[in-house]
């Protein structure tokens, strides 16, 4: 309140300034008739309150254009988990669309009242400005936002749209790992985070928000992550004002941990009939003799396995328990000397 009134002045840079009231008490509200009060038809003006001695008090800021509509998503677009976002449609329209004019780095299209932009999904963010023909005056820049639903984590530089693919190595004990999601917007949500291995839920937590970007530290679900050897994929569900708007969103995947498979060499098929006559000594009496096979015990000391031995067309009694050194070693030779080897991925 002020007894003595401020003074108004509105103002535009190019168009200069024009004094609506001089002794406004701040009692009532104070109003402008549009387009009367202003310097200039339409544009970018501020309201300079001041002391009857010109001392500033405040500057309030406004745009004027009139009917002007955007038409564009305002709610939260959540991006197909496997394509992706898709392009989103922008359209300005105006009365009498043909005495203005749009500037935009983006290409347009004229449409009946006015204009349509195409915002490709890499691209969040709109800048343009709208004027009338030859009047410079009246420019008035914009600024839209696109509300896309987006991630990252803190060692990547780029928000995406897609599910990560992450290595449970990743996760480093003791070291935080931080993911992030970005609304885009100042709408606020409640984003909870699920992890689930075979559509079974494993663990869940709440993401913490900070404006547009909502923060999970990962380093929560590590015990869970290392030990269960199923694929692992982190969801989440977004609620807004207590709704669901969201859920089952997939974000993260750690693949299924693979056991590997022996893998064995093609047998040389020289040495597949050289070992075809291969014959261990066994106890004859008090002699030693050419027995029928090596023992599975023979086998398993010399390091290779029943399936090898009979690939490979050693002679096999599975019905002899007894070890011969020497025998042990007849096979060892096959592997240290080079002519075979089993080996894993």
């Amino acid at each position: 309140m002020n007894k003595e009134g401020w003074r108004i002045w509105i103002q535009n840079k190019q168009a200069g300034y024009k004094i609506v009231s001089n002794n406004w008490s701040g009692k009532e509200p104070l109003k402008l008739k549009l387009d009367h009060d202003l310097p200039c038809e339409c544009g970018e003006f501020q309201a300079d309150i001041c002391e009857q001695n010109g001392e500033s008090v405040t500057t309030l800021f406004f745009r004027y254009i009139p009917s002007l509509r955007l038409n564009y998503s305002k709610e939260l677009i959540i991006p197909d988990s496997k394509k992706g976002h898709r392009i989103e449609k922008i359209e300005i329209s105006l009365q009498d669309a043909g005495h203005w004019e749009i500037e935009t780095p983006r290409q347009t299209k004229s449409i009946s009242n006015g204009y349509k932009i195409d915002l490709p999904p890499e691209e969040d963010t709109l800048r343009f400005s709208i004027s009338k023909k030859d009047k410079p005056e009246t420019k008035t820049n914009f600024k839209i936002t696109i509300p896309r639903l987006k991630w990252r984590t803190l060692k990547q530089a780029d928000w995406i749209d897609k599910p990560l693919h992450l290595k449970r190595e990743e996760l480093v004990l003791g070291e935080d790992f931080y993911f992030s999601i970005n609304t885009n917007s100042s709408t606020k949500y409640d984003i909870l985070a699920v992890l689930e291995a075979n559509n079974q839920k494993l663990q869940e937590s709440k993401l913490v928000r900070k404006g547009k970007i909502y923060n999970l530290l990962l380093n929560q679900f590590y015990d869970t992550i290392k030990k269960n050897k199923n694929e692992i994929v982190l969801k989440i569900k977004i609620l807004k004002e207590r709704k669901v708007i969201g859920e089952n969103i997939p974000i993260m995947h750690f693949p299924k941990i693979l056991v590997p498979k022996p893998v064995m060499q093609k047998v040389d098929k020289k040495l597949e009939k050289s070992t075809k006559n291969m014959r261990p000594v066994v106890k004859g009496g008090r002699d030693m003799r050419e027995g029928k096979g090596f023992s599975k015990k023979e086998i398993l000391q010399a390091g290779m396995e029943i399936e090898e031995i009979r690939r490979l067309n050693i002679p096999y009694d599975k019905r002899r328990r007894s070890v011969h050194r020497q025998n042990v070693e007849i096979l060892k030779s096959l592997i240290g000397g080079g002519k075979y080897a089993n080996r894993s991925n």
